[in-house]
């Protein structure tokens, strides 16, 4: 595994099956209490985000206070107001290099998700999800 796993200080929770692989460059970020879970056989290419938060509050002093907490202390281990949404990955999917994997989302079993491509919406087991759709 040579991606990049963050849980955040307030809340989160990553959970990876058997026999997965999480390419350079990764980055898999859960703030999220149930998280994101990745079956068995799972292969996450390089450059992959699979986050389940929006990582900063939406609201802009919100964020700018959060974002000044960070550098002063680190993450804050009070909620700051971050909007997440569990993400499930069932077994045996491919994601492609570059492939971002939005929150509140679900994967089926089998799917390949094309390179560079985008996932908000739930994907059914045994499809295929290019960039362009």
């Amino acid at each position: 595994m040579d991606g990049h796993l963050q849980i955040f200080a307030h809340e989160g929770n990553i959970q990876i099956g058997d026999f997965c692989f999480v390419g350079a460059g990764s980055t898999i970020w859960s703030s999220d209490p149930v998280g994101i879970k990745i079956g068995k056989g799972v292969l996450v290419s390089s450059g992959v985000a699979i986050h389940d938060t929006n990582s900063h509050p939406m609201d802009h002093e919100k964020r700018f206070a959060q974002t000044v907490a960070i550098f002063r202390t680190g993450h804050p281990r009070a909620d700051p107001g971050i909007r997440s949404a569990p993400v499930t990955i069932g077994d045996d999917v491919w994601i492609g290099t570059g492939a971002m994997i939005m929150k509140g989302v679900t994967i089926g079993d089998r799917a390949v998700i094309s390179a560079r491509a985008i996932v908000r919406r739930d994907i059914p087991a045994d499809s295929l999800v290019r960039a362009d759709d």
